[in-house]
Parts: C-alpha cells; structure tokens; sequence
C-alpha cells in the first residue's frame, strides 16, 4: 500500500507539472501572437523583372497585406501604421487584402467602421503610379454578409478595387499591367 501510495504521488506530482508547463506554453504563445500582431515589419526587397519597361526600373512598389485591423486599430496605431508606410515614399502602392478582422463573426458589426477608418487613414498615402487593392477572404465574408460593398471602402481612400480586372500603369510611352484576381476557391 505504501508503494502505491509513492506511485499515486509522482503520477499527481508528474500531472501538476505537465499542466502547469502547458499553462506557460499556452501563455507564452498568446503573448507573442498579441505582441507580434502589433508589429509592423517592414521588409525591403530588390526585384529585377525581365521585359519590365525601362521606365519602371527604380520604381518602388509599397505591398501590405493581411492588415485585419481588429480591435487594436485604434486611430493612434493606424496613425503610427499610416506614419511609417508614408515613410516609405512609394510609387505604387498595392494592397493584397484582409483588411479588417480574422473571422466574419467575430464582430462585422465592428468590422464595418474599422474598415472605413482604415481606408480614409490610407487615402493619406500618396502614390504617383496609383493606389490599388484586391479582396481578401475575409473581405469577401465581410462584403457578403454584413452588406458592405468594399469598392465603396476603397474609393474612399482613394484606392482602385481590382476584381478579375486589370489596370494599365504608364509612365511616358511604356506601360505595364497590374493584375487584380478573386478567390480562387470560389
């Protein structure tokens, strides 16, 4: 009895510990996820395109994507956001979708004045070669059950929605074509 008793011991000894290390590991993680959703990365890179126009050489492209601006973007961190992508001075900016939350239903009700807000604080961007952006799944979801027409959000800022479209960029007598597609999926 005494043996088992020792046993019963390190086996509740053992539980205690297992989930008390994953009680950290769960802590740690959603630590790093909400830190690292709020940190803005900004990653240069030198692309060399053959054919590409001799006009277009040097000329900077601004991609963001994935923005979700959820409950953190209150207007002072989309300030900040707007300060540090200005800095940038692009050409041309392109935004690749997912503008507002991860999931329709966590709160579309939310979604719709964050996503306006958004747009007008990115309608401060200034690009010469134009301003364009595609829908995000999340996007879609968001268009599709809450009634709220992304173009609409988009022209606001000054932003040309592109859906299975394309757009012709021209500097002097040489162009190039911006393409824009949907999902995929659907």
């Amino acid at each position: 009895a005494c043996g088992e008793a020792r046993g019963m011991k390190k086996r509740v000894k053992f539980a205690l510990i297992a989930a008390a290390a994953l009680v950290f590991i769960a802590a740690a993680a959603a630590i790093w996820g909400y830190a690292g959703a709020r940190i803005v990365h900004l990653k240069y890179e030198t692309v060399h395109i053959p054919g590409l126009p001799a006009a277009f050489d040097g000329k900077t492209v601004l991609f963001v994507s994935d923005l979700r601006a959820d409950s953190w973007a209150t207007p002072g961190r989309v300030r900040r956001l707007m300060e540090q992508l200005a800095d940038t001075r692009p050409d041309l900016i392109v935004l690749g979708g997912d503008y507002t939350g991860d999931l329709i239903w966590d709160d579309a009700a939310g979604d719709i004045p964050r996503r306006a807000r958004l747009f007008l604080e990115l309608g401060e961007l200034s690009a010469p070669l134009g301003k364009y952006c595609v829908a995000g799944d999340a996007d879609r979801m968001l268009d599709k059950y809450a009634d709220a027409s992304l173009s609409d959000f988009a022209l606001m800022g000054g932003f040309m929605l592109l859906s299975n479209d394309a757009a012709e960029i021209t500097i002097g007598d040489e162009s190039i074509l911006l393409l824009g597609l949907d999902d995929w999926n659907e």
